[in-house]
């Protein structure tokens, strides 16, 4: 094919350089049937080629808007490597913001559509209007249609087609692209040649789609830049997926006058001109240096973790409890895995010290294996965690069973049980009604008050919205960092390094933002943090005075439960 090398030697040294090849082109493609069949061809093999005489771009930020899409070096490697993945492997593209990629994924569909017959591109965006809206020039279809202009594609390029929403066929060569927003039944159904995910990071359900996906192509395209650790794309890096990483250093732009700083971080005029832009280091971390654990504003940060860390040992004992028949007692049994660790040991008569007061906080789950209940009990004198039971398949009831032994296990000598405190949502509800209707006692009492001199009624357990969460978080950060809470357990305190801010105003554990996490399954949630915070407030209400016990009235009664709970008024409002 001479012809074709003598298009490439003109194409890189034309007088007039890309955009002068680009218009002759045009005019001599117009008037030459033998040049049009070169170009064509030549295009067919080559995409980097035909993205630089042919690709066009929108960015509103530069005059005009309209742009001849000229590939950098940094993106022909880019995009060759994408056309290598095509039918034969997956690819994980991580980068920097504005790079480029997303044009350059939408022009690799259009070349497969245009010169490969019967290829079937699928478009994958988290929302069906990022995927195809007409008056959303971020949307993935309005950018092909944007690419298919016809004073941007020259008609003898451009095929007879349908285009419905979300949704082209190529009528001449039976080539399809479709897109779809990122469902748990994405391209459940059909056989790709190609999958795009585009901005993966941000994807809610995340495992879902890689579920979804993993039998309809050899070729899945995931893009995006990083949002945290704890979403399907962080946790495809610790794959074997062949991986492109496009940082924002290897851009000739961004990258005049490069240098690295007293840290050895790269840095330029112009990056140093977007950190001032950014309003927190998350937005640098994330935005800028590909940064996985920056890109997450983790609530407790590195001096609480490190602080917190001091006073984590391996547990005395593990094991379970088990009813004595005989004694009407619950009875230690050890267990090298079993649910319960201890940080205490047990007198003779067979439980802990009883000259101490205990207090239990517990976070249910509904116990269908997807995430934990945990309980975690705490000594009210010295503020130390001195056990922790955690399990995945008990059900809310069974859990307050458990529960509820654990408190009669931990009685004082005035054999008291170990205040409970628990958050009431969702599978608390039940938890909770167990214990009411198992006449334990103490346990925890809010107002529910919803106005200032609304009496209301007291409800048990502790109710968690968006701002009573971040309240009992902040206080428990505080009591550890004050020595107030002393936390043996490590996998407590390691589950506390995935708590972000979700929103000023909100916290979140970040696994619980993503719906089938197979690596968390029977796995932590953040379930041991609430408990040990929930705990540490306990702490407060078992010490006053009223929360003593009295020897009367009669045990198991609703009067007796009432004087051995506190009445708080919540922060949040119900």
């Amino acid at each position: 094919m001479k012809i074709l090398g003598d298009f490439r030697r003109a194409y890189e040294g034309h007088e007039g350089g890309v955009v002068g090849f680009r218009r002759e082109v045009w005019r001599r493609g117009r008037e030459d049937e033998g040049y049009r069949r070169a170009i064509r061809e030549m295009s067919r093999r080559d995409v980097v080629f035909f993205v630089n005489v042919f690709g066009w771009t929108y960015d509103p930020r530069k005059e005009g808007g309209r742009l001849p899409f000229i590939l950098y070096p940094f993106q022909e490697e880019a995009i060759r490597e994408c056309v290598r993945a095509v039918n034969d492997h997956d690819l994980m593209i991580e980068k920097s913001r504005d790079m480029g990629v997303s044009w350059m994924l939408i022009y690799l569909c259009v070349w497969l559509w245009l010169f490969y017959p019967m290829s079937s591109s699928l478009l994958l965006s988290r929302k069906e209007d990022y995927v195809d809206k007409s008056d959303n020039p971020d949307a993935l279809f309005t950018k092909i249609d944007f690419a298919l202009r016809s004073d941007h594609l020259p008609a003898w390029l451009r095929p007879a087609h349908v285009r419905s929403r979300m949704h082209l066929v190529n009528l001449d060569n039976g080539s399809v692209v479709d897109g779809e927003s990122t469902n748990s039944d994405a391209s459940r159904g059909g056989r790709r040649t190609l999958v795009i995910c585009d901005e993966f990071a941000a994807v809610e359900n995340g495992f879902e789609i890689l579920n979804a996906t993993r039998d309809t192509t050899r070729c899945r395209i995931f893009n995006s830049t990083p949002q945290g650790n704890n979403n399907a794309f962080a946790k495809l890096r610790k794959t074997d997926i062949r991986r492109l990483t496009l940082h924002w250093s290897v851009h000739p732009e961004k990258s005049v006058g490069l240098y690295r700083d007293e840290s050895g971080r790269l840095r330029s005029p112009w990056y140093d001109r977007e950190c001032a832009r950014c309003i927190h280091p998350l937005q640098v971390a994330q935005e800028l240096d590909i940064d996985y654990s920056g890109s997450e504003a983790q609530f407790f940060d590195g001096v609480f973790l490190e602080a917190a860390r001091k006073a984590c040992v391996p547990p005395f004992h593990r094991g379970r409890l088990v009813w004595d028949v005989r004694t009407g007692r619950p009875v230690f049994q050890e267990e090298l895995r079993g649910p319960l660790r201890l940080w205490v040991h047990w007198t003779a008569s067979g439980a802990p010290d009883p000259t101490q007061d205990y207090a239990i906080g517990c976070d249910v789950s509904m116990g269908t294996g997807t995430s934990n209940s945990a309980a975690s009990v705490v000594n009210v004198l010295t503020g130390e965690k001195v056990a922790e039971y955690v399990t995945a398949d008990e059900h809310p009831g069974e859990f307050a069973d458990t529960v509820m032994m654990l408190g009669d296990w931990f009685r004082n000598q005035r054999r008291t049980r170990a205040f409970l405190i628990w958050e009431a949502n969702g599978a608390g509800s039940i938890f909770g009604r167990r214990v009411v209707e198992r006449h334990y006692a103490p346990f925890y009492l809010r107002r529910n008050q919803r106005r200032l001199g609304d009496p209301g009624t007291d409800m048990p357990g502790w109710y968690s919205v968006a701002e009573t969460k971040i309240n009992l978080l902040h206080q428990y950060r505080t009591a550890v960092l004050e020595g107030r809470f002393i936390n043996h357990s490590r996998e407590a305190v390691d589950e506390c390094a995935e708590y972000i801010y979700e929103s000023p105003r909100s916290v979140v554990h970040s696994r619980s933002r993503q719906r089938l996490d197979p690596t968390s399954s029977a796995g932590n949630h953040g379930d041991l943090v609430i408990a040990d915070a929930l705990a540490c407030l306990a702490l407060g209400e078992v010490s006053r005075p009223e929360n003593t016990c009295a020897q009367e009235p009669a045990e198991g009664t609703l009067a007796y439960r009432r004087k051995l709970s506190v009445a708080l008024t919540p922060t949040g409002t119900y």
